[in-house]
């Protein structure tokens, strides 16, 4: 799982701010990007906790996407693909690789702006 903090915008628009008497719109908000990969057999399931535990049911939730990743390696390891992505104690030696490609989800959420400074 990466998190990130980025800016975007969608349909709640852009915010109106005061800054020593000059009012300015700020279009672009603070964000959160998180990038999840999960075997094909996992992607139902991580999508369905993201979306619970994300929804307030206001504008601004987020989204998911999903997408595929064609492979996915270890580099410490060398493991492949699935079992790149679990762990396990077993060797790689002793997994056997899946055949379905991952899936990447991506949930964009709307971050809390920064409080402006008081002057």
């Amino acid at each position: 799982m990466t998190v990130t903090e980025v800016s975007g915008f969608g349909q709640q628009g852009g915010v109106t701010d005061t800054s020593h008497g000059v009012e300015y719109r700020v279009d672009l908000l603070p964000k959160v990007r998180i990038d999840v990969v999960v075997p094909d057999k996992l992607v139902d399931k991580a999508v369905e906790a993201i979306i619970e535990s994300a929804r307030s049911g206001r504008v601004g939730d987020g989204k998911v996407f999903v997408s595929e990743v064609k492979r996915a390696y270890r580099i410490r390891t060398g493991e492949k693909d699935d079992a790149a992505l679990l762990d396990s104690e077993e060797p790689p030696s002793k997994k056997k690789a899946e055949k379905k490609p991952s899936r990447r989800l991506r949930l964009r959420r709307k971050k809390k702006p920064a409080a402006a400074p008081r002057s």
